[in-house]
């Protein structure tokens, strides 16, 4: 570990406290990111690249999703003066 040292807390039963009637939160979605599902053939939006990353899994959940029947290309590309990662669907 790189001559660093690792501090163990160990919690103690007696240090857990049960709590009754406490309600359980609403799952909080985070919501689509990208509009790739309101595509349609032929649109294309721009993103920044150091997205691109997150951009990849959103396209492979949005075939899966449409059982590959939604298909898209990206490319980075220079628009004006900054490079961008253009997205654009393709059937």
């Amino acid at each position: 570990m790189n001559g660093e040292s690792k501090v163990v807390t160990r919690v103690r039963r007696a240090d857990i406290k049960i709590e009754k009637n406490i309600p359980i939160p609403d799952i909080k979605h985070r919501g689509i990111m990208y509009p790739l599902l309101e595509m349609d053939v032929g649109d294309s939006f721009a993103i920044n690249p150091n997205k691109a990353r997150s951009l990849r899994g959103a396209i492979h959940r949005a075939q899966v999703k449409t059982r590959h029947k939604f298909r898209f290309v990206t490319r980075l590309i220079t628009e004006g003066k900054k490079e961008v990662v253009r997205v654009w669907r393709i059937s």
